[in-house]
């Protein structure tokens, strides 16, 4: 019997029964050790370009799959590739360390794919295809994604002991005595109307909403600086405002510094001087052109002293002087005559007591009174203010 290959195993010679009488030892034997060494432990590089099929014969040493562990490198890849192996039954552990996925497969097979820079133990039976031994792939120097990875232990230490060290923003602390800013704080972006307060930064973390208040600076050209700031206006955009300086004028706002925008009142109304008097707090709303001043601003009615100089009291008929204010007691009927001329706006207080006497008012001169020149008894026990409005309606 000759010698023949090691039948669907790996390339060993086996020997028939007294062949290669006084020769075995070297080459062949010597071969066959070697590649068992190889199998055992030797670590073969393997330069990938792109698509690679290996192929091998038997009892050679340098068979490039009878090794135990295989490392694609070269770092001239531009994209995924095939390993295509022989037809022989093994397992071996190989490590993809090129940049893009890499297929190990048979000639015929669909094979499995390694990602770039995994391990894994491939099997064959030769001529079915080939299999990943391991559940899914091995990391290498990162943490796995966990969705049927090995585990890495050491990767998943290294990777709790990042996580809770140095206390940074973005990260939910759970130190009761922490202090830095935490994940509510970072996640929570308020402006406008609200700002936010941090009561605590670490395990008893508090964010207070409340409402802002921004101060102006300027006078009819005002300005505010909200934080953060406003990137863009947009309708709906409000803020309370602090108005250091009243308004002499028309006015505008600018935020941000995004551009001056009119202040407004009742719509589309331009705010005028003493709209908005200094130091008041007023609420600014965008309606996408425009500040409007949400309550409407109306001027204040106010209504001027009469300025009346109190006369001595009368207790007879008498001819009565603008801007005075006269009690009248008298002691039997009478008539009060009013100026004879007068400018609009002339005023003369009256105060009638004693019901039992007849009270007369006539106009002076040619002058009206509520329109005519005709006499006018007024009751007693009332007071009344005459004011001179004008040549057709006289005194009213």
């Amino acid at each position: 019997m000759a010698s023949s290959p090691a039948t669907g195993v790996i390339g060993v010679e086996l020997q028939a029964a007294g062949e290669n009488l006084n020769t075995w030892g070297n080459p062949k034997l010597t071969n066959t050790l070697q590649v068992l060494s190889n199998l055992s432990v030797k670590f073969l590089t393997l330069a990938m370009s792109g698509d690679t099929t290996v192929s091998e014969t038997n009892y050679s040493v340098t068979n490039t799959t009878e090794v135990a562990v295989i490392k694609l490198t070269g770092g001239t890849l531009g994209a995924a590739a095939n390993l295509v192996i022989p037809g022989r039954a093994k397992r071996l552990l190989i490590w993809n360390n090129e940049s893009y996925t890499i297929t190990i497969k048979l000639a015929a097979t669909a094979g499995i794919a390694l990602p770039a820079g995994r391990w894994t133990w491939v099997t064959t039976d030769g001529s079915t295809d080939v299999y990943n031994h391991a559940p899914n792939h091995m990391g290498t120097g990162f943490v796995p994604t966990l969705s049927g990875d090995v585990v890495n232990v050491l990767y998943v230490t290294n990777a709790i002991a990042a996580l809770i060290g140095a206390d940074t923003n973005g990260l939910v602390l759970v130190s009761a005595g922490d202090t830095t800013a935490s994940y509510l704080n970072s996640k929570l972006v308020v402006s406008g109307l609200l700002k936010k307060a941090l009561g605590s930064g670490g395990g008893n973390e508090t964010l207070n909403v409340e409402t802002a208040l921004y101060t102006a600076s300027g006078t009819n050209t005002y300005v505010i600086t909200p934080s953060p700031a406003l990137a863009s206006y947009a309708s709906g955009n409000s803020f309370l405002v602090l108005f250091t300086n009243a308004s002499t004028g028309a006015s505008t706002l600018n935020v941000s510094g995004l551009g001056a925008k009119a202040l407004t009142k009742n719509g589309a109304t331009a705010v005028a001087s003493g709209d908005i008097p200094a130091g008041s707090v007023r609420l600014c709303a965008y309606d996408g052109t425009r500040f409007q001043l949400a309550a409407s601003i109306e001027a204040e009615v106010t209504v001027p002293p009469l300025g009346l100089t109190l006369s001595a009291a009368k207790t007879s008929g008498f001819t009565a002087v603008a801007s005075n204010l006269y009690p009248c007691t008298f002691g039997s009927s009478g008539t009060i005559t009013l100026p004879s001329s007068a400018t609009v706006g002339d005023t003369i207080g009256l105060s009638l007591g004693d019901s039992t006497k007849i009270y007369t008012v006539a106009p002076g001169g040619s002058l009206k009174m509520n329109g005519s020149t005709a006499s006018v008894v007024f009751p007693s026990n009332n007071s009344y203010i005459l004011t001179y409005n004008s040549t057709a309606q006289g005194w009213v």
